[in-house]
């Protein structure tokens, strides 16, 4: 849900967004490193599968942190959930 309103906002013009060349792989690390002790806490393992030399995408970088640890949370939310992936 967050992810869409994310968006919305975006295409609803509340919040400008600052495209740029991003590492896709610097951000979802950042993002992996934002949940990671939510994870602890309910013994969820974070299993991490990103290519070495992922090519840069063009996005808002604060959009994209924020919708990847959006849904990394909502995974943690999820009912009987031992691992969770991230790949890329």
């Amino acid at each position: 849900v967050n992810e869409l309103l994310d968006l919305a906002r975006l295409s609803g013009q509340q919040e400008k967004a600052l495209l740029q060349r991003v590492d896709l792989a610097v951000v979802m690390r950042k993002a992996l490193d934002n949940v990671q002790s939510q994870g602890l806490a309910r013994n969820v393992t974070f299993v991490t599968d990103i290519e070495p030399g992922l090519e840069d995408v063009v996005s808002d970088e604060r959009m994209l942190f924020r919708i990847v640890s959006n849904l990394l949370s909502h995974g943690l939310s999820a009912a009987s959930v031992e691992n969770i992936a991230l790949s890329a």
